[in-house]
Order: C-alpha cells, then sequence, then structure tokens
C-alpha cells in the first residue's frame, strides 16, 4: 500500500486519515485524522505505527464509554480473535455472569 497518498499537506502541516475499525453498534468503519506532523517524514512514521496498531488490535483511542460496552467491544474485536471458539465461549460466561452482573473487576 502506498502510504504516501495518505499523506496531505495544508497550511499548518501534513496530516493523515485512516479506518481504525468498526463501529460495534452499527458496523460502519470509522476513521480518525492524525496531525499536524512538520514533515512527510514523521506523518509517515506515525501512520505506519497507528496502521500496525490497528492491524493487530491494539489502537485504542480514549472513549467516554462505561465498562460493560468496552469489555463487550474488546471481547468480540480483540480476544475472541487469539482464542478458540471453545475457550472464547467459556471466558464469555465468566464475562457475563460474574464480571459484569457483579459490577467488580478483579484484576490479578
Amino acid at each position: 500500500m502506498n502510504f504516501d497518498k495518505l499523506i496531505k499537506e495544508k497550511k499548518k502541516g501534513f496530516y493523515f486519515r485512516i479506518d481504525v475499525g468498526k463501529d460495534p453498534v452499527t458496523g460502519k468503519r470509522k476513521q480518525a485524522s492524525f496531525g499536524p506532523f512538520r514533515t512527510k517524514t514523521e506523518a509517515k512514521k506515525e501512520l505506519l505505527k497507528i496502521k500496525n496498531q490497528v492491524d493487530d488490535g491494539s489502537y485504542f483511542k480514549e472513549s467516554t464509554e462505561d465498562f460493560s460496552m468496552f469489555m463487550e467491544r474488546w471481547f468480540n474485536t480483540s480476544y475472541k480473535r487469539t482464542v478458540e471458539i471453545t475457550t472464547a465461549k467459556s471466558r464469555e460466561y465468566v464475562i457475563r455472569n460474574h464480571i459484569m452482573k457483579s459490577g467488580v473487576l478483579i484484576i490479578q
């Protein structure tokens, strides 16, 4: 992919916009804009970094969503893709019936 086409020069510097995932409710793609960067090289480095994070599922943007929505989104977009189906089902049971119902999250 030619990332140079995604980087645009404007008055205050270089900017780019990329897809950062899908909206869990609507299923539509989400895009985010980044910039300004002083140089095109600086913008390209940041673009590659963010693109890699999006691809491996580690990209996130601070949000005001509540914990239950976050857990649902994380489980379906990140966790579920990395484990066997039976493991995902058992973890989903624990999350829904113990963590979400109790309102308490214990991290060990």
